[in-house]
C-alpha cells in the first residue's frame, strides 16, 4: 500500500499526515510531528512543505530526512524567520531542499542555523533563495557535506563561528548577490574542501 504524498512517517515512533501541497501552511504539522517524536526520524515524502515561522529541532537526535532534494521541499512564507533552527546534539537534516519564499526577497534570518547542535549532520541538500545559507554557531565537530547554495541575499553561503572541528566538505555555493560564500571566526580546527562559482 502506498502512503498519501504528504504522510510523514516516523522511524519508529508517530506518523502524522501534513497537507505537502505548497499550499496549506504546514508548519504546525511539522513541529507536532517532531515534538510527538522526541529524538526520532521524520521521513518526508515528496512534496511542498510550506512553513510561516521557524521548525525547532531542541532533542537530541532528531532527523528530518526527505526522499531526495529534487522533490521534498520545505518553503518558507516568511521573508525574515529562519526556516530550521537546531539547537541540540546530533540532530541531522538530510536529501531535501530548503528555500525562501517564492516571491520576495529574505532580507534575514538563514536556512538552517545550528546552535549548541554539537555532531549534527547536514548533507545531501539543496538551499536557494534566502538571506544566509547555514550558520554552524557554537556547534562543534558538526558536518555539512553535499550542499548546494545559490540566489543567497545576505553574507554568507556558509559559516561556522565560535565552534571548532567541523567538517564543511564537498559542497557547492553558486552565485552570492553579497557577502561570502563562506565564513570561519572565532573557532579552531574548521576542515574544508569546497567550492565557490
Amino acid at each position: 500500500a502506498s502512503l498519501d504524498p504528504a504522510f510523514l512517517a516516523a522511524s519508529g515512533g508517530v506518523s502524522v499526515n501534513c497537507v505537502g501541497d505548497g499550499v496549506a501552511d504546514d508548519t504546525a504539522c511539522i513541529q507536532a510531528a517532531i515534538t510527538a517524536n522526541p529524538g526520532g526520524t521524520l521521513l518526508f515524502p515528496c512534496g511542498t512543505f510550506k512553513v510561516s515561522s521557524t521548525i525547532t529541532l531542541t532533542v537530541q537526535g532528531t532527523g528530518l530526512v526527505g526522499t531526495n532534494r529534487s522533490c521534498t521541499l520545505i518553503r518558507s512564507t516568511s521573508a525574515t524567520n529562519t526556516i530550521i533552527s537546531g539547537s541540540a546534539q546530533q540532530v541531522f537534516i538530510a536529501n531535501m531542499f530548503i528555500a525562501g519564499p517564492a516571491s520576495t526577497v529574505m532580507t534575514a534570518g538563514q536556512a538552517i542555523n545550528m546552535s549548541g547542535a554539537h555532531g549534527c549532520r547536514l548533507t545531501d541538500l539543496q538551499i536557494a533563495s534566502v538571506f544566509n545559507g547555514v550558520s554552524l554557531d557554537n556547534s562543534t565537530n558538526c558536518l555539512a557535506q553535499f550542499i548546494k547554495l545559490y540566489d543567497i541575499y545576505g553574507t554568507f553561503g556558509l559559516q561556522s563561528a565560535n565552534g571548532g572541528g567541523d567538517y564543511i566538505v564537498n559542497n557547492q555555493v553558486d552565485p552570492l548577490f553579497y557577502g561570502t560564500a563562506y565564513s570561519f571566526t572565532s573557532g579552531f580546527g574548521v576542515w574544508s574542501t569546497t567550492q565557490a562559482h
